[in-house]
C-alpha cells in the first residue's frame, strides 16, 4: 500500500521545485488577468457573442483531436507531419504525450520533448491573426475551438476530452522516431 506523503517528507529540490512551479502559475495567472483587462472580450462585456479579442487564443491551449489533423493539414496544404513540426508542440497531460499547437511565444517547436517552463507559454495561438482578428485555419479549427464560447461557463471540459483523445503511439503517426515506450 502506497502512502501519501506529506510536503514535510518531500526533498529540499522538491519543495523548491513545488514553490517554483506554485509561483510560475500564480505569475501566470497574473498576467492572463492582465491580458484579460486589454480585450474586449464578450464575457467582459457580458454579451453572448464572440468579439474576436484574441483573449480566448491567448488564454486556452488548442489541442487538435489525431482524428482532426489530416484536415487542418489539407487545408494548409502541408502534410500532418509537416503540420506538426511546423506549428505544434509535444506536451505531457495526465500520464500521457499529445500535440498541442504553439503558441507565438514557444521556446521551440516539435521535435523535444517539453520541459516545465512550457506550461506557462505566453502570446497568442500560433494560427492567430491579430491583425485581422481571426483564426488562420477558422474552417478546420479543432472541436474545442468551434465549441469555445467565453461567455459561457461549461461543466465538461474540452481540453481534457481533446488531451484524452490522445495516445502516445498518435504521436508517432505524425512525429517519426518518436519514443512511445511509455504507452
Amino acid at each position: 500500500m502506497k502512502m501519501k506523503r506529506g510536503l514535510s517528507a518531500l526533498s529540499r529540490e522538491e519543495r523548491r521545485y513545488i514553490k517554483y512551479i506554485q509561483q510560475r502559475t500564480e505569475g501566470y495567472i497574473k498576467y492572463l488577468e492582465r491580458e484579460g483587462q486589454k480585450h474586449s472580450s464578450a464575457k467582459r462585456l457580458k454579451l453572448k457573442e464572440c468579439q474576436r479579442c484574441g483573449f480566448c487564443c491567448m488564454s486556452i491551449i488548442c489541442v487538435p483531436k489525431p482524428d482532426e489533423m489530416e484536415a487542418i493539414a489539407e487545408y494548409l496544404g502541408i502534410t500532418s507531419s509537416e503540420l506538426a513540426r511546423r506549428y505544434m508542440v509535444i506536451d505531457f497531460i495526465d500520464g500521457h504525450y499529445l500535440l498541442r499547437f504553439a503558441r507565438e511565444g514557444q521556446e521551440d517547436i516539435a521535435g523535444t520533448y517539453p520541459n516545465y517552463k512550457r506550461w506557462f507559454d505566453h502570446g497568442y495561438c500560433i494560427f492567430y491573426d491579430k491583425e485581422n482578428k481571426t483564426c488562420k485555419i477558422y474552417p478546420v479549427r479543432p472541436l474545442e475551438a468551434r465549441d469555445w464560447n467565453c461567455w459561457e461557463v461549461k461543466s465538461s471540459d474540452n481540453y481534457s476530452d481533446a488531451a484524452n483523445a490522445w495516445k502516445n503511439s498518435d504521436i508517432e503517426k505524425f512525429i517519426s522516431g518518436f519514443d512511445s515506450s511509455t504507452d
